[in-house]
């Protein structure tokens, strides 16, 4: 087993120096460091300097202090718990709501690891190595039972984490750095077919909810998100036009994208009185109807979930399956798939295809009429 170090001691020649060794790990070798104390003319002052220093030395040592890295990353030896806490102190001021959630939820998941596996709210930067990483991936994967994407998730978080923290000087390394991501599996797409569509149109007019039939047609015809339903406001509508300018603030991709309203869509959009709208509300508010208050996307997914039980639709149902089938459903009707990814908002025609290679949107006419008898 290598030595990390070679603990400090007094020596007395020509030059009084006090002497240890410790690795340095760009070389991987044990490398001398030497305090000269030539300075303290006194030889018995000098000796009890000698004393003093090398206890002091001897302690950083055995707690794991190094010099070398230090130099590369002076805060490594700080509470890994307190820089946690300065990364999301810093990203709150930058980042939105909906984004700090999750990194809310990962750091959590992570101090609750670091708690339980290693007693750790104590724990250094410079402590917590790829070793420990690889533990924290493993125990998500294997004991918490998340999904392939799950655990890119947590990997993906771990490296912006640390990646911070080396800029920030808490250390040199990034211990989630060439861990690999899993294979995700395909996603599954469930789609809503046109009688359970007509089951939710139906119930939502005859219970005059016209804000959340809106927000319904709106994933399933524009797929906005439900973040981007929420913050749309009258000024981002053109029913003229028949379009809807979302400005690049509330975007995920961070670009303003136009979006095309159907004439269905444009039909119910009309049911609200935009004139009564002042500029600085939200089309669906409290209720989902207008109002000051901005909501978050959970409020959309709880009303969904309740509709749901409400006319009997499958739990495999989720509020984006209106968004997924949306958008077959545009591909099926023939429409380009370049059209679509610009409805969509896909940053590539990839993506979109996928939905093509998913579902077999018709049979090919040249096999179907063209193959020779078996």
């Amino acid at each position: 087993m290598q030595l990390n170090y070679l603990p400090a001691q007094y020596y007395q020649a020509k030059i009084s120096y006090v002497a240890y060794s410790v690795i340095n790990h760009a070389t991987g070798k044990l490398v001398q460091k030497r305090i000269k104390l030539n300075r303290i003319k006194s030889i018995s002052e000098r000796k009890k300097y000698a004393r003093q220093l090398i206890k002091e030395i001897n302690e950083k040592l055995a707690s794991g202090w190094n010099p070398f890295i230090e130099q590369e990353a002076p805060k490594s030896f700080h509470k890994l718990f307190d820089a946690i806490d300065l990364f999301l102190n810093v990203k709150k001021k930058e980042l939105r709501k909906d984004s700090m959630r999750s990194y809310y939820s990962y750091s959590s998941i992570l101090k609750s690891f670091i708690k339980k596996k290693y007693n750790g709210s104590e724990m250094n930067v410079i402590d917590f190595d790829k070793n420990k990483a690889l533990a924290y991936l493993n125990y998500i994967y294997i004991e918490r039972d998340v999904s392939e994407k799950g655990f890119n998730n947590h990997r993906n978080f771990g490296k912006l984490l640390f990646n911070w923290l080396i800029e920030y000087q808490y250390c040199s390394k990034n211990p989630f750095a060439g861990i690999k991501q899993k294979k995700e599996k395909e996603k599954i797409r469930n789609i809503i077919y046109d009688e359970n569509r007509k089951k939710i149109k139906n119930y939502l007019l005859k219970n005059n909810e016209i804000g959340f039939l809106n927000i319904c047609m709106l994933a399933y015809y524009t797929f906005i998100r439900p973040k981007e339903i929420l913050m749309l406001k009258k000024y981002m509508i053109d029913l003229e036009n028949q379009i809807i300018k979302l400005p690049a603030n509330i975007t995920k991709s961070g670009k303003p994208r136009t979006i095309t309203i159907p004439d269905e869509l444009k039909k119910y959009l009309l049911k609200i009185d935009f004139n009564k709208i002042n500029d600085n509300e939200y089309i669906f508010s409290d209720k989902f109807s207008p109002g000051k208050k901005r909501k978050d996307s959970r409020y959309i997914g709880k009303r969904w979930t309740r509709l749901r039980e409400e006319i009997g639709l499958g739990k495999d149902l989720q509020f984006y399956s209106l968004k997924d089938t949306g958008i077959i459903d545009m591909l099926k009707s023939g429409i380009s798939p370049e059209i679509v990814r610009d409805q969509a908002g896909h940053s590539s025609l990839e993506i979109t295809n996928k939905y093509i290679k998913n579902y077999n949107l018709s049979a090919n006419p040249e096999i179907k009429e063209k193959m020779n008898n078996f």
